[in-house]
């Protein structure tokens, strides 16, 4: 394929995603067809001469179809997508798209992993002083296919997104971890470990894999589907000389691991050491990440909205001691029992909320820790004020999905937040 190719794509989805891609489509004069199941779809946004779908997606819509590109949502087993597959009609993810339609114009630093991805992008960003998209929140097709995109672009891939790559190539992929997650959407652990692992298969031998060895997940998968090319192992995170000396502001032993891999990866890309050693220096993490929110009466309010399952969880909470922790969300079919050796004199009580509140109560309980199921998030705050005391610490790291109860973990995070600044 080359970008001036004539073209009839099918778009799955009408979000962010596939906008994007249908605005890179036409820009390239090509017929484009926009699906989505959901009938109450916003659509508002598609360009001008999209030709859209709403509901129920007949088959019939491959016909005359060149490539599908896919939002990162939608799962393999959509029997659209399985029938494009079976029909031999390529899918895409959007990164995908972006690479073809780049040419290999731009180098790619790319960063995947269960927990820490975001974080990790933007410190190597910053490292590389270069622009950051992805599933950080800009669609890659808009940085990589312009006329004239950066030489340079550090891109977080989600498994979503990963499972419909085929020949993007990064000339750096750095993996941070691999925890139970989106197993539903994989079918399984290999399926999500093998999803991770394309952000390395198309290199070449002179391109660097940066994983962080220390994590079991992450041995397992680069054991199962070794990189084709140089493999930098990070598993001594409290020595790396790059580090030595710094004071860092992103807090807890698992944004120390994230600052090494990062540095790793930017060193790896050719950054200087001072430019990284600047950098990491002067980080801050993003909001909903071990964010303090209020420090008052001798406790601290940490808002961690962004730890969506157990793995996330267990890293906020091994950053504290003497704990109030509120935890419950939608469970997203994953173990809360992988928690429960870390709670004991860790943690001064648990506030539950949402709609695996039990199963969170159920795991504390087990291992002696005192639990109140609360429900709501604003009333485990104003509980979480009279337990805590001074030293502690108030902890939002729900190990769960917001979706039962929220918008997204964005809301919830607000939401907290919103209902700390009340107490005042």
């Amino acid at each position: 394929m080359t970008a001036t190719d004539p073209r009839r794509i099918l778009v799955f989805g009408v979000g962010a995603s596939g906008v994007a891609v249908a605005e890179a489509a036409l820009s390239r004069g090509w017929q484009v067809l926009a699906v989505d199941e959901r009938v109450e779809a916003d659509t508002s946004t598609m360009p001008a001469g999209v030709e859209v779908w709403l509901g129920t997606v007949d088959p019939a819509a491959l016909d005359d179809i060149d490539i599908v590109v896919t939002s990162p949502g939608v799962p393999p087993t959509q029997p659209l997508l399985a029938a494009a597959v079976d029909g031999g009609v390529p899918v895409w993810s959007e990164p995908e798209l972006a690479w073809q339609l780049n040419e290999g114009r731009t180098r790619l630093v790319a960063v995947s992993g269960t927990n820490g991805k975001t974080t990790t992008t933007e410190m190597i960003a910053a490292c590389l002083r270069a622009p950051a998209a992805g599933n950080i929140g800009v669609p890659l097709v808009q940085v990589l296919a312009t006329d004239t995109p950066p030489p340079i672009v550090v891109v977080e891939l989600s498994s979503f997104q990963l499972h419909f790559c085929h020949e993007l190539r990064p000339d750096v992929a750095a993996l941070l971890n691999v925890a139970d997650d989106h197993l539903d959407w994989h079918g399984g652990l290999d399926g999500y470990r093998a999803a991770k692992a394309r952000m390395w298969q198309a290199q070449r031998p002179q391109d660097v894999t940066v994983a962080f060895t220390a994590d079991a997940g992450t041995v397992a998968t680069i054991e199962a589907f070794p990189p084709p090319g140089q493999l930098v192992r990070v598993d001594d995170v409290g020595h790396d000389e790059v580090l030595q000396g710094l004071d860092l502001r992103a807090g807890g032993p698992h944004n120390l691991a994230n600052a090494t891999v990062a540095a790793r990866a930017a060193l790896a890309a050719g950054a200087s050491v001072e430019d990284v050693r600047e950098a990491l220096q002067a980080f801050e993490p993003g909001p909903h990440r071990l964010e303090l929110v209020a420090e008052h009466d001798g406790v601290r309010w940490i808002n961690d909205s962004k730890a969506t399952n157990p793995h996330a969880a267990l890293a906020a909470l091994r950053s504290f001691d003497d704990i109030v922790w509120i935890a419950g969300g939608l469970n997203k079919g994953l173990d809360f029992a992988t928690l429960a050796d870390d709670l004991p004199g860790r943690v001064r009580t648990v506030l539950t909320i949402g709609a695996c509140g039990p199963e969170v109560a159920a795991v504390a309980r087990g291992v002696g820790v005192p639990v109140e199921e609360v429900g709501q998030l604003d009333a485990a705050v104003r509980r979480a004020a009279e337990i805590a005391v001074p030293g502690s610490t108030v902890l939002l790291a729900p190990a769960a999905a917001s979706m039962d109860q929220f918008r997204n973990y964005a809301e919830r995070g607000d939401v907290f937040r919103r209902e700390v600044e009340a107490l005042r």
